[in-house]
């Protein structure tokens, strides 16, 4: 029942889909303002909300990205770079952590 519910309201969204690099700006630029420890509704409160503020939402009304990265006082150039920043220093602990599996 809920598959069908998901299926019909997608289907009835107007909003044209968002490719894998938008989903990456929207969610680089929710880690970058609610921090790694967020939970779950935070993240969806600021992705999408009742008074239609959210990132998703601003994008829907055909807003740029650079008018929602300014809403938020950042750049997608900024979050961009803590996010591969994050990404090299998660592979540098996994390397190191199969350095010291590999040598005991």
């Amino acid at each position: 029942m809920k598959q069908n519910q998901l299926e019909s309201n997608a289907m009835e969204d107007d909003a044209d889909p968002i490719e894998f690099g938008e989903v990456s700006l929207t969610l680089g630029l929710a880690e970058s303002l609610l921090g790694d420890g967020a939970s779950p509704q935070e993240i969806a409160d600021l992705l999408h909300n009742a008074e239609g503020e959210g990132i998703l939402d601003m994008r829907a009304d055909d807003m740029g990205w650079g008018q929602i990265f300014d809403t938020y006082g950042t750049t997608a150039g900024a979050v961009m770079s803590r996010l591969n920043a994050n990404e090299a220093e998660q592979a540098r602990s996994l390397i190191e952590q199969d350095r010291r599996v590999l040598t005991s």
